[in-house]
């Protein structure tokens, strides 16, 4: 069997830490499953409890949620371009400009 070398990491062995919902406090085996980010984990049950509490609170049925949440994303990408623009235009001195390289 080959030695490992410097650049070779070592194997890390796995973690006896179960991971839980930071919302309701379950367990990975006690859910369907786990999304997990840095510092925050969230379980499929509490993702569906929130999409059924933020289609309640926008009045619209959970199917039609996800395209307004797409929309409205997409507005403030659109948004968020436009701001750029302008700082753009402004640090400049005004607009500017923009097309093919000559």
């Amino acid at each position: 069997m080959e030695e490992p070398s410097a650049s070779t990491p070592e194997p890390t062995p796995p973690t006896n830490n179960p991971v839980f919902c930071s919302f309701c406090g379950k367990n990975a085996k006690q859910v369907a499953g786990i999304v997990s980010a840095p510092g925050v984990c969230i379980c499929t049950e509490c993702i569906v409890q929130c999409c059924d509490d933020l289609s309640a609170y926008m009045g619209v049925p959970p199917a039609e949620l996800y395209p307004r949440m797409k929309h409205a994303q997409e507005e403030r990408r659109k948004e968020y371009l436009r701001a750029m623009v302008r700082d753009f235009d402004r640090q400049a001195g005004g607009p500017v400009a923009v097309g093919p390289p000559r």
